[in-house]
């Protein structure tokens, strides 16, 4: 998978400046368009179980990735994935930097192309304005911290980290085993010296054999603990 992964990261980037634009124009008015059948799809849906409202949200926007998918089209969160081919050297720094700046604002020009357009056609006051009133309601939503959802966990928690690690480093472990420590969750953290990111990766760089095999008995263990 990685292979493959190298081998189609060389190709896009060796595509030419306007083909990569005109491609990544597409994918963002895809995605544009995804996400106004989501919305359309969520407007008066207050009657429908939550979940139930949710999942047809959900499955409303898969038309955008479908469309990228099925059109060829170049997705920034897809081709983050083409810096496979630069540990080994098989891509340029400069050649990674200008495909992903490239499909970064071809997806910009085309979203932003494609919403304005859904303005101008009046699509927000379908509904007798509900379809303006959801978007607005989605855009205005507060984002929420992954690590303020501690407190609503339900099953045990496995942290297996390097303390040579930056991402996250010792510093950010700590600040997330308060948590559940706070909450008083199930969790067992385990920090492993000599060891930075990845060091279960026996296949690149940053592989520790020793706390590679002392993660995976902090791994067995644990499910032998909850699992029984």
């Amino acid at each position: 998978m990685a292979r493959r992964a190298e081998q189609i990261g060389v190709r896009k980037a060796g595509a030419d400046t306007v083909t990569v634009l005109l491609l990544s124009v597409l994918a963002g008015a895809f995605i544009a368009l995804g996400a106004l059948f989501a919305t359309t799809t969520l407007t008066g849906s207050s009657a429908p179980p939550y979940g139930v409202a949710r999942l047809l949200g959900g499955l409303a926007f898969t038309l955008g990735v479908t469309l990228v998918i099925v059109g060829g089209a170049e997705l920034f969160t897809g081709n983050n994935l083409i810096v496979m081919a630069w540990p080994s050297r098989k891509m340029t720094t400069l050649a990674l930097l200008r495909n992903w700046a490239l499909v970064y604002l071809g997806n910009f020009t085309g979203s932003v192309a494609t919403a304005a357009r859904a303005y101008g056609s009046g699509q927000y006051t379908f509904a007798n304005g509900q379809v303006g009133a959801t978007t607005l309601a989605i855009a205005s939503a507060r984002p929420v911290a992954p690590i303020d959802y501690t407190k609503n966990l339900t099953a045990p928690v496995l942290g297996i980290f390097g303390t040579e690690d930056q991402n996250p480093s010792p510093a950010q472990v700590d600040q997330h085993e308060a948590e559940p420590k706070k909450h008083g969750k199930a969790y067992e953290f385990h920090r492993h010296d000599g060891a930075g990111h990845g060091f279960f990766h026996y296949d690149r760089p940053p592989y520790r054999q020793q706390q590679a095999m002392d993660g995976w008995e902090n791994v067995f263990t644990f499910f032998a603990t909850h699992l029984a």
